[in-house]
């Protein structure tokens, strides 16, 4: 009997897990991958737009926030987009502030689901 509860609260375990990575997936899908790209890699046009003209990417975005610097920007957004040529109009998409939309477990398991696009370490093999 001992064997069976641990074997269900594994399995119950593994199923959480494994819908809030679901969540995680959707949660992108509907807010994040229209601009930032299914992929996460961005490209979408943003004429003006500093970075290169287009909607950054996110896959190296573990490289540059922490988790809670992610989760601020995300509740925030980022309204101001700074300009390539400050002479011609301003970049016409911004990163929506998600304030009161999201939830928190949903806000952890984007974040998570954000740092987990890092492309990982290719060995050299040497």
């Amino acid at each position: 009997m001992k064997k069976i509860l641990i074997l269900a609260a594994v399995f119950g375990l593994t199923a959480a897990i494994t819908a809030s990575a679901d969540d995680a997936k959707d949660n992108w899908t509907t807010m994040c991958a229209k601009c930032h790209g299914a992929d996460g890699k961005g490209g979408v046009p943003n004429p003006n737009a500093k970075t290169a003209e287009q909607v950054p990417g996110l896959i190296y975005v573990a490289d540059g926030y922490t988790k809670d610097e992610l989760k601020k920007r995300i509740l925030n957004g980022q309204r101001e987009i700074t300009a390539l040529d400050p002479k011609r109009p301003a970049p016409p998409l911004f990163m929506a502030a998600w304030a009161g939309i999201i939830k928190d477990s949903e806000l952890d398991d984007l974040v998570a689901y954000l740092f987990s696009l890092k492309p990982k370490e290719e060995n050299p093999g040497f």
